[in-house]
């Protein structure tokens, strides 16, 4: 019996907890601030899902934070040529940047030389619950209800890695 009781109390730990807690967050996307240690709310910001290049712009990014499944690449250049002279990933950097000139992030693991033609359309199973999936079309009555519940910005947590 007391071996079960220990076998017990080591299974409901904190520390076994936490290898199975995962942070929430949007492969691809970023948070920066114009000041170190993130501070902010002025001058700090949330982007979406781009590998748009950025150029640093103004008096610069002081901190970067990308969302945990992105990685960040910083460049001399202000056009993310060249070798990157760092990459970030989750949680990022809140002081401690290398002077650079330009970024980009992606999902961690993502082709980076992908193009696209004009007129081609991706096939609406890679599109993971974005307009004109089909498995966001399988939940357009949930996804309804919320947008008149007042949460038009979309919902996450139907489906693991599925984001609308």
């Amino acid at each position: 019996m007391a071996v079960l009781i220990t076998i017990l109390a080591l299974y409901l730990s904190p520390s076994s907890a936490q290898l199975h807690l995962q942070r929430r967050g949007l492969p691809g996307a970023y948070y920066t601030c114009v000041q170190e240690n993130f501070a902010g709310p002025d001058g700090c910001g949330w982007t979406s899902p781009t590998e748009r290049c950025r150029a640093q712009g103004g008096s610069g990014i002081k901190s970067l934070g990308p969302d945990p499944g992105t990685v960040c690449s910083l460049f001399k250049t202000v056009d993310c040529t060249g070798t990157a002279i760092k990459s970030i990933t989750f949680p990022g950097l809140g002081s401690g940047l290398p002077e650079f000139a330009s970024f980009s992030c992606k999902v961690a693991g993502a082709q980076t030389n992908r193009v696209a033609t004009k007129g081609q359309a991706l096939d609406p199973a890679t599109l993971a619950g974005g307009v004109g999936s089909t498995v966001r079309m399988e939940h357009a009555e949930e996804l309804k209800a919320m947008e008149e519940d007042g949460f038009s910005e979309g919902m996450i947590g139907l489906k693991k890695r599925l984001y609308y």
